[in-house]
């Protein structure tokens, strides 16, 4: 990870995306959901569970040990899901939504740290080095793999160079090394072990997500201070669609209702209810505070003489 002094730096300097780049992600959210749902689908196809809940005993399977292990966790979140939801077609289709939530989250979090140059890691094979600014998702220029990847392969011996599954493990294991080291300080989003990363995409499908993320996006939309915001915004936007067509809007479960109200706030949304909030009760508290507003602040791209002129400032 960073120093402080390069998080305030890639922060100040970041810019909101611009209309042009917002449009072009919301294009892009959906096309990459899709493509990440539909492997986790087959993956939990392969796994032996069906959607309509009718899932095929592992007896009647040839399942490796390793995938046995994953078929059992897949399968205890496919049920805890479906007791929450009703209908076992809603659990599974929970499922699937939150594996691949899960994984887009973490690989665009990548890339935008890296874009801003905030990513720092351990050099591969020495976990006790200082951590380097260094590349997971972004490949080398000229070159197929990322700085961090390709230092990983080096480190690794043959295990990533002769093996008949070299390049998925390499890719796997790369990625959950990157997502431990980050894990140490963002926590919770990262974590390799989290119960939605029990089940990965296949190689062939991981490699053509991150080509869709390094090449359909710029990197200036990756730079953009509210580009995590829109992903989340625009991540359910077809959900969003069907749930207003099929109920009239009327959320029919918590699953729905989270639906629905999946929106990105803003920053100087969320600053003018802060200030609004919070920040009066602290002038009321400290009337003398140098945080007292001046002059009020104005809002963006409002111009509207029913929004009062006071509405951003922090009032004593």
């Amino acid at each position: 990870m960073s120093p402080t002094d390069h998080n305030e730096k890639g922060a100040a300097s970041a810019q909101a995306l611009s209309d042009s780049l917002k449009e072009a992600v919301k294009s892009w959210v959906p096309k990459v959901r899709k493509a990440v749902d539909d492997e986790f689908g087959a993956q939990l196809e392969r796994l032996g569970l069906r959607r309509n809940g009718k899932h095929v005993a592992l007896d009647k399977m040839s399942l490796p040990a390793e995938s046995v292990a994953v078929r059992h966790r897949a399968e205890a979140l496919v049920a805890r899901e479906s007791l929450s939801e009703g209908p076992p077609e809603r659990g599974y289709d929970n499922v699937v939504r939150e594996l691949t939530y899960t994984l887009l989250n973490r690989l665009v979090g990548l890339k935008a740290m890296e874009a801003r140059k905030l990513l720092y890691l351990p050099p591969p094979g020495d976990a006790n080095a200082s951590p380097e600014e260094t590349e997971v998702i972004t490949p080398v220029p000229g070159q197929a793999r990322s700085r961090y990847l390709r230092d990983f392969r080096a480190a690794g011996g043959s295990r990533y160079k002769y093996e008949d599954d070299a390049e998925e493990a390499l890719l796997r294991e790369g990625l959950t090394s990157a997502f431990r080291h980050v894990t140490s300080e963002i926590r919770v989003l990262f974590d390799p072990d989290h119960e939605y990363t029990s089940v990965w995409p296949t190689h062939a499908a991981l490699t053509s997500v991150l080509k869709m993320i390094n090449e359909d996006l710029p990197a200036d939309a990756y730079r953009a201070q509210d580009f995590l915001g829109w992903v989340y915004q625009f991540f359910n936007r077809d959900e969003k669609k069907r749930v207003r067509d099929e109920n009239k809007g009327t959320p029919r479960s918590s699953y729905e209702l989270a639906v629905i109200n999946q929106f990105y706030t803003p920053s100087w949304v969320v600053k003018a209810l802060v200030d609004n909030t919070l920040g009066r009760l602290w002038l009321q508290m400290h009337p003398d505070s140098s945080l007292a507003a001046k002059v009020a602040p104005p809002l963006p791209g409002v111009d509207d003489p029913l929004i009062p002129r006071d509405f951003g400032e922090v009032h004593r």
